[in-house]
C-alpha cells in the first residue's frame, strides 16, 4: 500500500517461491527515481536489479531467480520517500 507520502506501491512478487523468471510489479503515481535491490538475510545487497526513473503507472521489473542460490531474500525498493521491501524465496 501507500503510506507517508509514498508514491510507489510494491505489489505481490510472483511466482514466490521463485525458480526462474520472477516478476516484481511496481505501481507508481508519478515519475519516480528508484533503486530496486535484491538483499540476502543479512541485509547485504546481492544485486541492484533496477536503477533509474520509472514512469507513473504500472511497471514490471524482472529478476532471473536461477542466477542466485536458493534461500530467503528481500526485494527492496528505495525511493526518496522511503523504502519498501518484500520477502522472496528462491528455490
Amino acid at each position: 500500500g501507500v503510506k507517508d507520502g509514498q508514491s510507489i506501491s510494491l505489489k505481490s512478487i510472483y511466482p514466490n517461491p521463485a525458480s526462474a523468471i520472477t516478476c516484481i510489479p511496481v505501481e507508481s503515481f508519478q515519475n519516480e527515481e528508484v533503486e530496486v535491490q535484491l538483499k540476502n538475510m543479512l541485509g547485504q545487497t546481492v544485486e541492484v536489479i533496477f536503477k533509474g526513473e520509472i514512469p507513473s503507472g504500472e511497471k514490471n521489473i524482472f529478476l532471473f531467480a536461477n542466477n542466485y542460490n536458493s534461500g530467503v531474500y528481500f526485494v527492496e525498493i528505495k525511493t526518496k520517500a522511503g523504502n519498501l521491501s518484500q520477502k522472496l524465496i528462491i528455490r
